[in-house]
């Protein structure tokens, strides 16, 4: 199998690589979504909690990096999203 490079009509072919992906430069990129259930008015179990805390966290995010597979939230998503985060209540507040 080859690599080639790939555009969308009628605009210049990109390359598929990390970098090209994570700009949205290659026309396949994609995201991944990660949902948390819970019911409507209720407080986060504090496990689950401390879960997404861990992956919005720099740590949580050099975790998805190192693991290659997939890109790490950019800081402009992940730390909006870990205030938002740790401004929810949980049972115990």
């Amino acid at each position: 199998m080859k690599a080639v490079p790939i555009s969308e009509d009628p605009g210049p072919a990109v390359a598929g690589t990390r970098e090209t992906t994570a700009s949205r430069e290659y026309p396949l990129s994609r995201s991944v979504y990660a949902f948390v259930r819970e019911a409507p008015h209720s407080r986060w179990d504090p496990k689950v909690k401390e879960f997404m805390r861990f992956v919005f966290s720099r740590e949580g995010q050099s975790v998805v990096a190192a693991e290659g597979d997939y890109l790490p939230l950019p800081e402009s998503i992940a730390g909006p999203e870990l205030e938002r985060l740790m401004n929810l209540s949980s049972p115990s507040e």
